[in-house]
């Protein structure tokens, strides 16, 4: 074959002969990666998605989704729209596992939660300053509400709360700032006076509160009939 003609045939196509047979790309090793990037890597992840698959993926990510209290000091379990009572359920168990995971260093927790995990989430993390309970949620009586010394904000995405409900939270936790209860109803229990003394006892100390209206005493459908 002419060399000018094989050439002109590269200059033609502007590169390579198309007949020429393309190498294989260089495969990565990822569990080779940096410890650093590795975490940052996994802590762009939702927990559930860690849980659920990421974490196992090797042993060098599994060893950061175990060994690594960092990873999990702010916990992300909220339920996407159209969940159902056993993802709820199944949420609630990976959360214990972060929890424990997290290693007392957990700051923040955002998802469903009952009087159990709720428990359970005060004695692990002893630093939690954000709670965000997304599922449906009820405490009414004082021994139920467990105390919570470090919290700033709390946010009830439904539910019941009771005057003495928030008394008792206002009293176990001294630096709650953010109390968020407006998409709840409530029971009246105590009547309105009773409501509005602890109502005051809120307002002077939390900086911003919302509360449900004293007249919504309505039960969701979705509660009735899930």
């Amino acid at each position: 074959m002419d060399p000018s003609s094989s050439r002109r045939r590269r200059d033609f196509h502007g590169g390579e002969d198309p007949r020429t047979p393309l190498l294989p790309p260089a495969t990565r090793d990822w569990a080779a990666l940096p410890y650093d990037v590795l975490l940052a890597i996994l802590s762009r992840l939702r927990q559930a998605a860690v849980l659920r698959g990421a974490g196992l993926t090797c042993t060098s990510w599994r060893w950061i989704a175990l060994k690594e209290p960092m990873l999990w000091r702010h916990i992300d379990m909220a339920i996407e729209e159209g969940w159902s009572f056993q993802e709820e359920c199944a949420r609630r168990a990976m959360a214990r596992v972060a929890v424990e995971r997290s290693a007392g260093r957990c700051e923040s927790y955002c998802g469903p939660a009952d009087c159990d995990f709720l428990a359970y989430l005060a004695t692990r993390s002893p630093s939690l300053r954000n709670l965000h309970i997304t599922s449906y949620f009820q405490l009414h009586g004082k021994e139920m509400i467990p105390k919570l010394p470090m919290l700033e904000r709390f946010v009830i995405s439904s539910g019941e709360v009771t005057p003495g409900m928030l008394c008792v939270l206002l009293y176990h936790s001294p630096h709650l700032e953010q109390l968020d209860a407006g998409s709840c109803w409530r029971m009246r229990r105590g009547g309105l006076v009773e409501l509005s003394v602890v109502r005051t006892r809120l307002e002077r100390a939390v900086k911003t509160l919302k509360l449900p209206p004293p007249d919504r005493t309505f039960i969701p459908l979705e509660i009735l009939f899930p």
